[in-house]
């Protein structure tokens, strides 16, 4: 009979394969929302997308600082974790 372990793996690896195509559908409808919505309502919709250009590019530097933080943190633990492990 196999270890636990094996059949843990054997039934994460097969939710992940069976749950992709899920999420690469509902990726994709997030995707065409802003695109349907600009279809269905054009006159609500386009000035509330202007505003949030004009707010980006108000706080550009800001969102772009924090993406940055946000990234190199998550890219240092995960250095450090490796390095750990091994």
């Amino acid at each position: 009979m196999a270890e636990p372990r094996i059949w843990t793996e054997l039934l994460t690896y097969g939710l992940g394969v069976a749950l992709s195509p899920i999420h690469i559908v509902l990726l994709l409808l997030l995707l065409l929302v802003p695109f349907l919505a600009v279809l269905i309502g054009r006159e609500r919709v386009v000035p509330l997308l202007q505003r949030g250009k004009t707010a980006l590019l108000r706080r550009g530097e800001l969102v772009v600082g924090s993406l940055s933080f946000g990234l190199g943190s998550y890219l240092g633990w995960q250095g450090i974790s490796g390095l750990m492990i091994n």
